[in-house]
């Protein structure tokens, strides 16, 4: 009896008893931490959001039971997407995960954030969209995408895709996160448009595609060309070329460096106009 009435008087304390019952639970006498555990768990489940989450919290910090962490871990994980799309919106941005394409044979769940004219935050408001642990696919949109902005994912602990529609993003800031992520796909998508399709290679790009009527096509650009620069800038990835690309207006000139049969030539390439239903 006494043993259930301790129990009882710790599973109604409250959020003051978190932290001693961690300690328990990570204690060495097998019962009393997996009472500890026990109600942990039920004040996961409590109505109370915020006593939820901090149970959560310490739960997730077990040390003898990796299967209750890793549950308590990923419940956390889908939680504060939650809170941080609630948050988001709150400020006026719209945002959804939404299913998008990482390559031709697969899709993923994607994190889209647009950031249109009732947004009222600042970057600094977007910074738990960097610490998401869940979540490593994003498509960010609107000119309040800068580079301060696009810098902070550098810090995210793992990313896949970031995807950039229609903003500020310059490509020194695409530097930054791919000097931390080089295996990450960063694409930069404005208005302009070179017209080729293709794939980073150890000279620059290799162009494997360029659609008849584009300004890529009529500048004489083949399939099977090496982009190395533009505008005189090296381009060591597919990533950085579309990042400069970007920062040009629709009917600009660029000058391209392309390696043809082990042979440098430039081309000028006069920019065409992405279509606005372009994903």
């Amino acid at each position: 009896m006494v043993r259930e009435a301790a129990t009882q008087h710790l599973a109604d304390a409250g959020a003051v008893a978190l932290d001693p019952l961690l300690s328990v639970a990570n204690g060495e006498h097998p019962e009393p931490a997996d009472r500890a555990s026990w109600i942990l768990q039920r004040y996961s489940r409590s109505r109370d959001s915020e006593l939820a989450f901090a149970a959560l919290e310490r739960l997730a910090q077990l040390k003898n039971a990796p299967s209750i962490a890793a549950k308590a871990d990923a419940e956390l994980a889908e939680r504060a997407l939650a809170v941080c799309q609630q948050r988001l919106t709150a400020l006026g941005a719209d945002v959804t995960v939404t299913i998008g394409q990482e390559s031709v044979q697969s899709v993923v769940p994607m994190v889209f954030v647009r950031l249109g004219e009732r947004w009222r935050g600042t970057p600094e408001d977007l910074r738990p969209l960097t610490k998401l642990k869940l979540q490593r696919f994003f498509r960010l949109e609107g000119s309040r995408i800068n580079d301060d902005v696009v810098k902070m994912f550098a810090e995210k602990e793992k990313l896949a895709v970031l995807h950039l529609f229609n903003t500020s993003a310059t490509p020194a800031s695409i530097d930054v996160v791919k000097q931390k992520h080089p295996d990450a796909k960063l694409f930069v998508r404005n208005a302009a448009m070179l017209g080729v399709g293709g794939d980073t290679h150890a000279s620059g790009v290799l162009v494997h595609e360029v659609p008849q009527g584009s300004g890529a096509a009529t500048a004489g650009i083949l399939p099977g060309d090496i982009i190395t620069a533009l505008d005189g800038q090296k381009i060591p990835d597919f990533d950085r070329l579309t990042a400069h690309i970007a920062q040009h207006q629709p009917g600009d000139k660029v000058e391209v460096a392309i390696l043809r049969n082990e042979e440098v030539k430039k081309v000028t390439v006069v920019l065409g106009k992405r279509p606005e239903n372009e994903q």
